[in-house]
């Protein structure tokens, strides 16, 4: 059988009112959806600046082995929506055919233990108005929960680093707060040749994030993927 995936992950710009240092509010920003944003106007350090996030999405193709379930690759692809680009329409353009959508704390229905929701689908959701995990016909997959299962906590760094498979990132950024500050200097940055290397590592961060889903899920579903 054919099967096509989307593996997603994003980063946002937090403008809401909740201070995500704070330990007693720090749950609450992660979801306030509707104030986390891809593109918007903002201050950051006295300045008004046009802010850019990204939404990462990799797409791959595969032919499965009913009987041994094994996942031949037939075709992938990697796509970055930045600012602008960001919309429900180029969102829905990329996952045309999907079968199935996977990320990591993600999900926007409650579940785990705790019944905790996600963050990265309920952003989308409040931002580009899709649902991803309501859409029909495709299975949504919080590779979080997966891994609590498997007795591993913390979130998506604190995973890899349990699973040897994982590659080692080499962007240099430890995680996503840092990766938020890049993207704020990125829009300050007035030297091109600057924004240009900032952006390299920026997008090399989000494309870690994503390509590592794979891995993860390989390892907590037990598939075996081949070329």
């Amino acid at each position: 059988m054919k099967l096509r995936k989307a593996y997603i992950d994003i980063e946002a710009s937090y403008i809401g009112e909740y201070d995500i240092d704070k330990d007693d509010e720090r749950d609450k920003c992660f979801r306030d959806y509707k104030n986390w944003v891809f593109c918007t106007g903002i201050d950051h350090n006295g300045k008004k600046i046009e802010y850019q996030g990204i939404i990462g999405i990799l797409i791959l193709g595969f032919e499965v082995d009913e009987n041994t379930m094994v996942h031949k690759l037939l075709d992938k692809k990697f796509v970055q929506l930045i600012g602008n680009n960001v919309t429900k329409d180029s969102l829905m353009k990329e996952l045309d055919g999907i079968n199935e959508v996977i990320g990591y704390h993600c999900r926007t229905k409650p579940g785990g233990a705790k019944g905790y929701t996600g963050y990265d689908f309920g952003v989308i959701g409040a931002q580009l108005g899709v649902v991803l995990d309501e859409l029909p016909g495709v299975k949504c997959i919080d590779l979080e929960l997966l891994a609590h299962s498997a007795g591993m906590y913390g979130g998506l760094k604190g995973v890899e680093l349990q699973i040897p498979s994982v590659p080692p990132r080499k962007s240099g950024i430890s995680d996503g707060a840092e990766e938020e500050k890049l993207l704020l200097d990125i829009a300050t940055e007035t030297d091109e040749a600057k924004r240009k290397e900032m952006w390299k590592k920026a997008k090399q961060y989000n494309h870690e994030d994503v390509v590592n889903l794979v891995y993860i899920e390989q390892y907590l579903r037990k598939i075996k993927m081949t070329e």
